[in-house]
């Protein structure tokens, strides 16, 4: 243990004042740091600051380490002593596995039978057919031994190049799918170009990929990005409108934000003070005629994209 873990004698005060000064080094835990800025927002002086600091220099599997404590800090030292002491019995449990395991191996070495015999084997039956096999090779012919050899070399080599063809056809995949995902991004990138009703954010993109994912395992597979614009558009309003509707008033505020509310505000204005028509520029209705029978209007993709 001493050969893994070695202390070496704490630095002088002049290098723990240095560390004191020093604060924002990146040796300092996180903790310490945060201990640190508590104890000069409460007004502790410098003095006082580098005696919660001590410096240590270990020796850890050959490699030198620095660790910095608080040593006013009891629960942090309880935690350190903790690691050492679970470190230290990990290590004696490691020595004493390889010393059980350095012994079966010695033991299976100079009585290879008693072992197989505790293991369940029966050394004679294990022995009978290792001596049959060998008797029998024996007996081959040259021609049905090189048979043989060449049949173990054919298997080999199947198992060998169905290992090869499934990493193939795995890359193979994962290249398809990559440039499926690169393709179909860069169509949604000229769709939404064109479309101004929605945004280009990651919740609008998530949203068309998901219904052109709806619509693929719904027997459509030539739905395109720009087919299913107008029903992300529909699906979005309603739900951003599902959760307006539901918020208080002062949240809504919040959440748009003045400069929102200012554009509302003045698109009312503009709205409400628009001249209404005057009754001469007001044409008569046109006389209503009899509804004519039409036939069946054919649905739109829209209206089959999400019902």
């Amino acid at each position: 243990m001493s050969d893994e873990l070695e202390m070496v004698d704490a630095p002088e005060a002049s290098e723990s004042a240095e560390a004191a000064e020093g604060i924002e080094a990146s040796d300092a835990g996180e903790q310490l740091q945060d201990q640190i800025a508590e104890a000069k927002a409460s007004g502790a002086s410098k003095k006082e600051i580098q005696k919660m600091i001590e410096k240590f220099e270990l020796k850890v599997n050959g490699k030198n380490v620095v660790k910095e404590i608080d040593l006013s800090d009891k629960e942090a030292i309880k935690r350190e002593l903790q690691l050492a002491l679970a470190g230290r019995q990990t290590m004696q449990e490691m020595a004493e596995l390889k010393k059980i395991y350095s012994q079966e191996i010695d033991r299976l070495r100079n009585d290879p039978f008693s072992v197989l015999q505790e293991l369940g084997i029966d050394p004679d039956e294990l022995s009978y057919s290792h001596l049959e096999r060998k008797v029998l090779e024996s007996q081959k012919s040259p021609e049905e031994q090189e048979r043989d050899r060449l049949q173990k070399e054919l298997e080999e080599l199947r198992g060998k190049a169905k290992q090869d063809e499934e990493r193939r056809i795995k890359a193979e995949q994962s290249r398809l799918q990559d440039q499926a995902a690169q393709q179909l991004d860069d169509e949604i990138d000229s769709a939404l170009d064109e479309y101004k009703h929605l945004p280009r954010s990651p919740r609008v993109v998530k949203h068309i990929a998901s219904v052109m994912m709806w619509a693929l395992d719904n027997g459509m597979p030539d739905v395109t990005v720009k087919d299913v614009l107008p029903t992300v558009e529909k699906e979005l309003k309603k739900e951003i409108s599902d959760i307006i509707e539901n918020l208080p008033e002062e949240f809504i505020e919040e959440f748009i934000g003045q400069r929102g509310m200012d554009r509302l505000r003045k698109k009312r204005v503009a709205q409400a003070t628009q001249q209404p028509k005057s009754a001469a520029n007001v044409k008569p209705a046109a006389p209503t005629k009899a509804k004519e029978s039409k036939p069946a209007v054919r649905r739109s993709l829209e209206d089959f994209l999400r019902g």
